[in-house]
């Protein structure tokens, strides 16, 4: 473990808390819409299906350019 694989650990964590953060928030956001139409437990599923649905591909994106971006650094 060297400074370099530190600082890509602490850049790799601070994605994952970042998209944590936003599809808790989606989540959230979704549970509230779809609670007027559902019982609780139905619209906590349903937004938790949904949100995942939503947030994969930006988490994948962002996940990726930071992979290949410090891809030349490990050579």
């Amino acid at each position: 473990l060297n400074i370099m694989s530190a600082i890509g650990m602490v850049v790799m964590l601070g994605i994952m808390v970042n998209d944590a953060i936003l599809k808790i928030d989606t989540i959230n956001r979704l549970r509230q819409q779809y609670a007027a139409d559902l019982d609780a437990q139905s619209a906590l599923r349903r937004a938790l299906s949904v949100a995942g649905e939503i947030r994969l591909k930006p988490i994948l994106m962002t996940s990726l350019t930071t992979i290949l971006a410090l891809l030349p650094v490990i050579f």
